[in-house]
């Protein structure tokens, strides 16, 4: 039974997005904090600039994960997250 196309990247989305949105929330605070902390009277523009330089560097990072989660969905675990849907 081969998976189809779509639900492996319904599987790689989902997997991709829970372990990626943590890291995104704690990079947004942090870089937020140093916003603040290196200009407190125009923090929203140092802001801007941080996410600015690190923006290609999450795209590549997501890129990376949603490769790597896509090539790890298999029929077997499709067979176990089918039954436990079930259950």
């Amino acid at each position: 039974m081969r998976l189809g196309i779509g639900f492996k990247i319904r599987k790689a989305v989902e997997r991709t997005n829970r372990l990626f949105s943590p890291i995104l929330i704690v990079l947004e605070a942090f870089l937020l904090s140093n916003a603040i902390e290196l200009s407190p009277n125009n923090f929203i523009h140092q802001f801007i600039v941080f996410n600015q330089k690190i923006f290609w560097l999450m795209i590549f990072l997501y890129s990376g994960i949603l490769f790597y989660n896509f090539m790890k969905v298999r029929k077997k675990r499709f067979i176990l997250l089918y039954r436990r849907e079930i259950f």
